[in-house]
């Protein structure tokens, strides 16, 4: 892993970092094709792949329906399941055009109307502002972020007055632990909570790619970026959202600290929920 501590000053520098990390997120598309199936017979049978921490709140917000833009969706499994927690429309937007195809060809097997948009979330359209009822993002999203306070200026404004920006997104306290490691320890590479580098690799986890979905010429490189809890909500405060829930929960979101017993583990949170309201109707 690849720690700099570069100053990402300007918006160059940020979609270059960005549009390298896409083009990983390209590659690694090839695991999302060979789940496809999977995805599109559990959502047939109407099960959303949503948390039980998130499900409760999203009925709420939805249950006279409304419309969803899920950003940085993917394939678009999550994007699809809100449809079945209330969502009358869905809308979609990746930096990938591969993930987006896959998200295409899910809605296409289910016969489901959604809308899929090429865009990096620094650089939303502005076709998007104010037109949705919840943005929702999380579980991984963040983390591939350069520059926090930009991503809330752009996901706020596409919520619509009177909607919510609804974040879950595991808890920045994961980012510290060795994963390898059969007892909670700092990890060697990653610096702490207050990190604040740009970590950088060619690597994925093989609980997440499969080992031989490598590409021959090698993955291409991502970037990655940790933002605390305060630093997140405090953007999203700065932007004139009135933050109604911060919850955190013990549950992951993916297979992380397996050498360690989860009674242990559930002593800690691993995850959050942020719903915040933008003022208005």
């Amino acid at each position: 892993m690849d720690k700099t501590n570069e100053v990402l000053g300007n918006d160059g520098d940020i979609t270059r970092l960005h549009t390298e990390t896409g083009k990983a997120w390209d590659e690694a598309s090839g695991q999302y094709t060979r789940e496809l199936d999977a995805a599109v017979a559990k959502l047939e049978a109407g099960i959303a792949n949503l948390m039980e921490p998130e499900i409760g709140h999203l009925t709420r917000l939805l249950s006279s329906g409304g419309d969803v833009l899920h950003v940085q969706c993917a394939g678009g499994t999550d994007t699809l399941s809100l449809l079945l927690v209330g969502a009358s429309t869905v809308t979609g937007t990746d930096i990938s055009p591969n993930m987006l195809a896959v998200a295409e060809e899910k809605a296409a097997r289910l016969n489901l109307d959604a809308e899929w948009v090429l865009a990096d979330t620094a650089r939303l359209p502005e076709s998007l502002h104010n037109r949705f009822d919840i943005v929702y993002t999380g579980r991984g999203a963040l983390n591939w972020m350069m520059d926090i306070n930009i991503w809330a200026r752009n996901v706020c404004a596409c919520v619509r007055p009177g909607g919510h920006l609804f974040v879950f997104e595991g808890h920045p306290l994961d980012w510290v632990w060795d994963e390898t490691a059969p007892t909670l320890q700092i990890h060697p590479e990653y610096g702490g909570y207050f990190d604040t580098n740009v970590a950088s690799d060619t690597e994925w986890p093989t609980s997440y790619i499969d080992a031989d979905m490598e590409p021959v010429a090698g993955w291409s490189k991502k970037h990655e970026r940790q933002w605390t809890l305060g630093e997140v909500v405090t953007a999203v405060a700065q932007q004139g959202m009135i933050i109604e829930v911060l919850s955190e929960h013990p549950e992951y979101y993916w297979p992380a600290h397996t050498l360690l017993p989860w009674h242990e583990m559930k002593k800690l949170p691993h995850t959050y929920v942020l719903i915040a309201r933008k003022p208005g109707e």
